[in-house]
């Protein structure tokens, strides 16, 4: 993960409230109201998580983080901005486990979830090789699903903001050799539109 990434995202950790992780052309009741609605469509495709490890990545200040553990996971939060995990440790349980590290690079064992999660996470990754290390990171720590949201381009990618890359559902076909897209749903959260997937791996 690049500085100017790092450095960018502890700064965003000191606005107080939802636009230190959401975009701040959103009020803080608007961000709330979309927040709610991406959590029940996240939870509809998570199913039951009671007793299963868990990783989210880009955990940011906690706003997901504290309702994986109480649906019963043992959830790692991993986040590369070491402000955002102060934030988060404020409001979440004591028995989340926090990592500081990027998701291109996981200082984790192979195959040790059983399921990831990267809400509006790997589209602030612009770079396509760490973008493609994400992705091959994501695949080796996880034994059966990984669920992606990012705000997605239909057609042609786009680089919309220094740290922020809109890219095709086919780019993450292209990366996720070994898996394959169990489910997506498009929908508009706010002036945006997301695209919710649900990869499995492909049975040997």
């Amino acid at each position: 993960m690049s500085t100017e990434l790092r450095r960018e995202w502890n700064k965003r950790a000191e606005r107080p409230g939802l636009p230190s992780v959401m975009s701040t052309r959103w009020s803080e009741t608007d961000s709330a109201a979309a927040t709610t609605d991406l959590k029940k469509k996240v939870f509809r495709v998570l199913g039951n998580i009671y007793g299963k490890r868990l990783l989210e990545v880009g955990s940011g200040i906690g706003r997901f983080t504290q309702d994986f553990r109480d649906a019963g996971a043992d959830v790692y939060a991993l986040d590369h901005s070491i402000n955002m995990i102060h934030r988060a440790r404020q409001t979440v349980s004591p028995d989340v486990h926090f990592i500081n590290a990027s998701v291109s690079e996981l200082p984790l064992r192979t195959d040790n979830f059983d399921t990831s999660v990267a809400i509006t996470v790997l589209q602030h990754i612009t770079d396509p090789t760490e973008f493609q290390n994400a992705l091959n990171e994501l695949k080796r720590v996880t034994r059966d699903r990984i669920i992606i949201c990012d705000e997605l381009r239909q057609d042609e990618p786009e680089k919309v903001t220094p740290f922020t890359m809109l890219r095709t559902v086919d780019q993450f076909t292209d990366g996720m050799s070994g898996w394959h897209l169990a489910s997506k749903d498009i929908f508009n959260c706010l002036t945006d539109e997301y695209t919710l997937m649900v990869w499995e791996k492909d049975k040997q």
